[in-house]
């Protein structure tokens, strides 16, 4: 069984229509969550290709904090 959730950003917690966002540590370490999904934080980038890597590697690191 996968726990997913939609909502993490890593550059803001809440934005002008109510969406609240959680970051990666908060998602995954403390929430449990084994795939985020990011939506807002990437594509809304000006360089999405490497806030796309960013995102990668703070999930990865925060993936490995949960395990270990």
């Amino acid at each position: 069984m996968l726990h997913m959730t939609p909502g993490v950003n890593i550059d803001i917690t809440e934005d002008n229509i109510d969406q609240q966002y959680r970051s990666p540590d908060k998602a995954i370490i403390d929430d449990g969550c084994d795939i985020v999904i990011v939506g807002r934080g990437i594509y809304r980038s000006n360089n999405i290709k490497e806030k796309t890597k960013e995102y990668q590697q703070i999930c990865w690191d925060s993936y490995q904090n949960k395990i270990n």
